[in-house]
């Protein structure tokens, strides 16, 4: 196979390529259990960088664009299926976060948001509305009542 100098070797477009691949295909890497381990795999499509480059670079400089490089990283749409062009947007830090396993997601009303969104969007603690569904209480009870103030 002939390899093609491509100059982007040490990017941070080209690091986010080997770790991705790293993660998922080596047992060495300390990211293995999460990843490759769990059966996260990555797409034929993107064995060689040049592929994932044509893929995925246009929309890495917009995102750089308007996030800057340090805010801009790889991300799986759904956490349960691997690295591919359809699977695959560009996320800030906060958007990576709340795109985890461990995010309580609630639907209600039809739209499905995590928790931390819920509360973001209804500007109520976020402390008191997982204590309430931990209670027992449905999403929009937990949200929308006020909390009880002491009478003296």
């Amino acid at each position: 196979m002939k390899h093609v100098a491509h100059g982007m070797r040490g990017t941070r477009f080209y690091n986010i390529w080997a770790n991705l691949k790293s993660r998922c295909l080596y047992k060495g890497n300390t990211e293995w259990e999460r990843y490759g381990a769990r059966g996260i795999t990555v797409s034929k499509d993107w064995d060689m960088f040049l592929d994932f480059k044509r893929d995925m670079y246009a929309s890495f400089l917009e995102h750089v664009e308007k996030f800057g490089e340090r805010n801009t990283s790889i991300d799986r749409i759904d956490n349960s299926k691997g690295y591919s062009m359809e699977n695959c947007k560009w996320a800030t830090p906060k958007e990576q976060s709340r795109n985890t396993r461990r995010n309580r997601v609630l639907d209600m009303a039809g739209v499905s948001k995590s928790l931390v969104e819920w509360v973001e969007s209804y500007n109520v603690p976020y402390s008191r509305v997982k204590a309430r569904l931990d209670s027992g209480w449905d999403i929009e009870r937990a949200l929308t009542t006020q909390k009880r103030t002491k009478v003296s």
